[in-house]
């Protein structure tokens, strides 16, 4: 993020792209075909607004409530652990493969409604634990279900962000992400205390959460599949998403005068060597890491750590969910604003530093209603981390690999959070252990965001560099 000097020099090489060559090994294109200015982009941005709203209602019949069921079903907390720790080792290659999937056949939206299918299967296959007599056997079937639930998942998630991407591109209006994205949490905040609420009106029904969870699962399917075209997301097309990609690595000067461009695949190879070549992606992916180790910690933890230091109520924690999404909204409304503004860097410093002081203040609030004066943080944390991600991607990677570039980082999130889920059960059974937790997660946030703002500025001055080491010779043709 090189700030004015950046900027104005990549518009004034703009119709030079011998200098963009030699400048980023590469001349930029896109990868997805922009449509004529007079087709009205409504129909798709309604589309990704409605399978948004339904995918994270259907993530909320389980998200916090999966504790309930387990424990109806006679599971101890040292197994419950467990089921997670595995789902979430499931997960990480579970992501990268079903992205690769995505990208290879361009099928993305088949892909998709596949995976959620799928996923809802397993989850409903749970219900049948309690007609399983023997504990052992009844935990070995839950944590089979929960495990082939988490791979035919995938990064279901991603999955929508990449189809998003693309279309946003298609229409050039890529800064729009967060006005799509916000009708998820906007179902988020609604789902969590009317199902609270009828749970404890049905006096803790769980198999209500069963119904709805496949229920939502059909309605998300359905958005998917009818609301979101081919045409908007580019799909079913090899030719389409590979021969235009933004090439990366070494082009050759046919294609730099606009000829015709070999064939290019998505592969985790290919990918792999973009992240090799820019040190700052790697840093970015380790605050990645690092904020869903911390993540992890306090969906896991923060409701236990309010009950043992705080002796707090469960309304009070139910509610404490709900606030979570008062900063979030309003982001993502004017994310088409801020993203240009302030840039990827800056947004990821934004939600590093909120999610420093929301965790320490968990640690020196004098009492648990204290702390929904901090949750509202968590929106903060989230939309500013999601917008530079999205972002972030979108400058880096090639669209025809964006798929996989999305599997791939909620792969590397995965073991992040599965680190958490680890350090942060065995630092909660140490005496004063949520206060450890929570202070450790405030140091290593801190020492990542300092890194991550090193490497950007190393990067920025590489860039510099080299536009001032092609400037001359340009200007003198």
């Amino acid at each position: 993020m090189c700030g004015e000097r950046m900027t104005g020099v990549l518009v004034a090489t703009k119709n030079k792209p011998v200098l963009l060559k030699r400048l980023h090994g590469c001349i930029p294109m896109t990868g997805v075909e922009v449509v004529p200015p007079q087709e009205d982009h409504r129909p798709a941005f309604f589309g990704i607004s409605a399978s948004f709203f339904c995918l994270f209602l259907y993530y909320s019949f389980f998200a916090r409530f999966a504790v309930l069921i387990y424990t109806h079903y006679g599971l101890d907390g040292r197994e419950i652990g467990v089921i997670g720790l595995l789902s979430i080792l499931a997960s990480i290659p579970a992501s990268s493969f079903w992205g690769l999937v995505a990208d290879r056949s361009g099928r993305r939206k088949l892909v998709l409604a596949c995976c959620l299918g799928m996923a809802a299967t397993f989850q409903t296959l749970l219900c049948l634990a309690p007609y399983i007599q023997n504990h052992t056997y009844r935990f070995m079937y839950c944590c089979t279900m929960m495990v082939s639930y988490t791979a035919a998942r995938g990064n279901d998630y991603g999955q929508l962000r990449g189809i998003t991407m693309r279309t946003l591109e298609r229409f050039n209006r890529q800064g729009a992400y967060g006005n799509l994205r916000l009708w998820g949490a906007v179902s988020w905040g609604i789902a969590h205390p009317v199902l609270g609420w009828l749970l404890d009106v049905e006096h803790g029904q769980l198999q209500m959460l069963f119904i709805g969870n496949a229920l939502s699962a059909l309605l998300a399917v359905a958005c998917f599949s009818l609301l979101l075209q081919s045409r908007w997301t580019d799909e079913g097309s090899a030719s389409q998403h590979s021969d235009g990609g933004r090439c990366q690595g070494d082009c050759d000067a046919g294609g730099a005068e606009g000829g015709p461009q070999p064939a290019q695949q998505a592969s985790l190879r290919a990918l792999l060597q973009i992240l090799y070549s820019r040190p700052e992606m790697i840093t970015w992916l380790l605050c990645a890491a690092t904020q869903a180790m911390g993540m992890q910690h306090v969906f896991q933890f923060l409701f236990l750590y309010m009950q043992e230091r705080f002796h707090s109520t469960d309304i009070l924690m139910g509610f404490s969910v709900t606030v979570t999404v008062l900063f979030e909204i309003p982001i993502f409304a004017i994310s088409e604003k801020i993203v240009p503004k302030l840039g990827p860097t800056v947004l990821i410093a934004i939600a590093m530093a909120s999610f420093v002081v929301r965790v320490l203040g968990y640690t020196i609030v004098p009492g648990a209603a204290w702390l929904l004066f901090l949750e509202p943080l968590h929106g903060v944390t989230y939309s500013c981390f999601t917008l530079a991600t999205v972002h972030y991607l979108n400058e880096h990677v090639p669209m025809h690999m964006i798929s996989t570039a999305q599997g791939f980082m909620s792969s590397i999130t995965a073991c992040g959070s599965a680190l958490g889920a680890v350090l942060g059960g065995w630092l909660m059974d140490l005496p004063n252990g949520g206060l450890i937790l929570f202070r450790s997660d405030t140091v290593i946030m801190s020492l990542v965001l300092v890194l991550f703002l090193a490497s950007q500025k190393k990067s920025c001055r590489r860039r510099e560099t080299l536009l001032d080491a092609e400037s001359s010779p340009v200007g003198n043709s």
